[in-house]
C-alpha cells in the first residue's frame, strides 16, 4: 500500500525518484486550446494549456493516473523533464489545496487503469489538487485518478 502524505507533495517525478518501487511514465504531452471548462477550474480566461498523463504502475499494473494542467502563459525550456516543479518554483507556488472524493472513472482513466487489472470495473479516488501563489492565483492543477486498494491517504 503506497501512503500518500498530503502536506507533502511531490510532482510525478519527484515521487519516481522517491519511491523506487513504482514506475511513472509520461504518457502524453499535449497543447490545448482554452475552453470555459479550464476557464472555471483556474478561475481566469485561459487562452492555451499543456495537459499532461502519467501513468503510476507498481509490478507492472497501472495503479494511478495523473492529468496536469498548465496554463501556457510563457515559454517552457525545451527538454525539460519536471515541467511541474519548474512551474512551481517560477511562479512561487506556496500552497496546495486537495480535494478527495470517491468517484466512477472517465473513460481514459477506465482504459488505462483498468486493462491491467482483473477485478470488474470499480470505483476510482480522484485527488483534485490546486496549486496557489501567494497572491491565492491557481498556478496549475492535478487530478490524480488512483485505485483505492493501493493506496492510504495520511494527513500528519
Amino acid at each position: 500500500m503506497e501512503i500518500i502524505d498530503l502536506k507533502k507533495y511531490l510532482t510525478p517525478v519527484e515521487n519516481q525518484n522517491k519511491n523506487k518501487q513504482l514506475e511513472v511514465v509520461l504518457f502524453s504531452d499535449q497543447v490545448l486550446a482554452g475552453s470555459n471548462f479550464y476557464n472555471t477550474i483556474f478561475q481566469k480566461n485561459v487562452p492555451q494549456l499543456r495537459k499532461r498523463i502519467f501513468t503510476v504502475a507498481k509490478n507492472e499494473k497501472v495503479i494511478e493516473i495523473i492529468t496536469s494542467l498548465i496554463p501556457q502563459t510563457g515559454f517552457f525550456p525545451p527538454q525539460l523533464h519536471d515541467v511541474e516543479a519548474w512551474i512551481d518554483q517560477k511562479q512561487q507556488v506556496d500552497k496546495v489545496d486537495n480535494d478527495i472524493m470517491l468517484t466512477w472513472p472517465s473513460n481514459d482513466e477506465k482504459k488505462l487503469l483498468m486493462h491491467h487489472h482483473k477485478e470488474p470495473e470499480q470505483q476510482v479516488l480522484l485527488r483534485k489538487v490546486f496549486f496557489k501563489s501567494k497572491d491565492q492565483e491557481i498556478i496549475r492543477y492535478e487530478e490524480n485518478a488512483m485505485l483505492p486498494g493501493y493506496f492510504k491517504l495520511q494527513k500528519r
